[in-house]
């Protein structure tokens, strides 16, 4: 899937017309923090939290990205590592693609996690497995248009100029988290005791966001930065239990960092950090869908 992805840009970059020509490559080792965390307050102390949390078992991802001049397209895949005690393997796809016009930077994304497993240092073998999927939109209006999106976030394209604005924007996207084992074990009820029996959790959100992105340049080195917050409309569904759909409104927080060293004006290096959390009231518990990534990159201009 990678070299098709690969060999598709180059062959717009070669044939295409001018619009669509091969503008960059980036090539990326990320380390991922991937979460579905239900927290519960215990009964007997309001300031300790119950937790039961799934992750998957993958410890780094190499990703490739390709850019023309209004689009890049990244497709991550897993390294084969070492597995954790007493877990099996996940699989994990995740392809995300970056469209920016002008002051719009908009995004399209799906990631699919099969075997997530409850962090918990124990040789218990009955504790259930899960699996989980997303997909998204977001459109992000940046105020000034002064401000170069296109060689600022994310770093697109070479830049050696420093500046920022305000971002409003709009998003949707779909998660579900589930297993035909159960989402709570055993080990669990007590803090969970109106989950008992759950199989599923889907949410849709729709909702705005409001924050500011930026670039600081000095000589070759730049730092670049964003930070949104959400404020959206949510549907819950549930598998397994007799509640029927209910439609809240909830959070969430989209935040990308990082640091790099511009060489030549063909050549990047740096690392970057983006993370995205969207918090959920769940019956008598918090429910939090948390992913992030920090990454050593390098990327070339054509």
């Amino acid at each position: 899937m990678a070299l098709a992805l690969l060999t598709l840009a180059i062959l717009l970059g070669v044939y295409g017309d001018k619009s669509k020509k091969l503008e960059n490559f980036s090539f990326e080792i990320q380390s991922p923090e991937i979460k579905y965390d239900l927290r519960s307050l215990d009964e007997k102390n309001d300031e300790v939290e119950k937790r039961l949390l799934y992750v998957p078992n993958v410890h780094s991802f190499t990703a490739l990205s390709i850019g023309t001049e209004f689009t890049d397209i990244t497709l991550t895949t897993q390294n084969n590592d070492k597995d954790k005690a007493n877990k099996g393997k996940s699989k994990v796809f995740d392809i995300q693609v970056l469209g920016y016009k002008k002051n719009y930077l908009w995004e399209a994304y799906y990631q699919n996690y099969q075997g997530l497993y409850i962090t918990e240092d124990t040789t218990s073998s009955d504790l259930p497995s899960a699996n989980a999927w997303s997909y998204g939109v977001s459109v992000k209006q940046f105020f000034s248009k002064k401000f170069d999106l296109k060689k600022s976030i994310s770093n697109f394209s070479y830049s050696k100029k420093s500046g920022w604005s305000w971002i409003r924007g709009l998003y949707f996207n779909k998660n579900k988290l589930f297993s035909s084992e159960g989402l709570i074990p055993s080990e669990y009820t007590e803090n969970f005791d109106q989950l008992i029996g759950l199989n599923g959790i889907e949410t849709t959100n729709l909702g705005f966001e409001f924050g500011a992105g930026g670039i600081f340049n000095y000589q070759n080195f730049f730092s670049t930065g964003l930070l949104t917050a959400g404020y959206q409309l949510q549907e819950q569904r549930y598998d397994g239990i007799t509640d029927s759909p209910r439609t809240i409104t909830t959070t969430s927080l989209n935040v990308l960092i990082g640091f790099g060293y511009n060489f030549n004006k063909n050549h990047s290096i740096g690392i970057e950090g983006r993370a995205r959390t969207i918090t959920i009231p769940l019956k008598d518990v918090n429910y939090l869908q948390g992913r992030s990534i920090s990454s050593l990159y390098y990327k070339f201009y054509f």
